[in-house]
């Protein structure tokens, strides 16, 4: 039962995989969204 419920690590690793792109995407939409309230201003 334990193996069963344990997360493979190929699996963790594309699962942290995935979080660090969703990271990186919201810090590029930040930074954008920064950028363009300066330039508005």
């Amino acid at each position: 039962m334990d193996a069963i419920m344990r997360e493979s690590s190929f699996a963790q690793y594309i699962r942290q995989l995935g979080i660090e792109q969703g990271i990186e995407q919201g810090e590029r939409r930040s930074l954008a969204e920064a950028i363009l309230e300066v330039l508005e201003k």
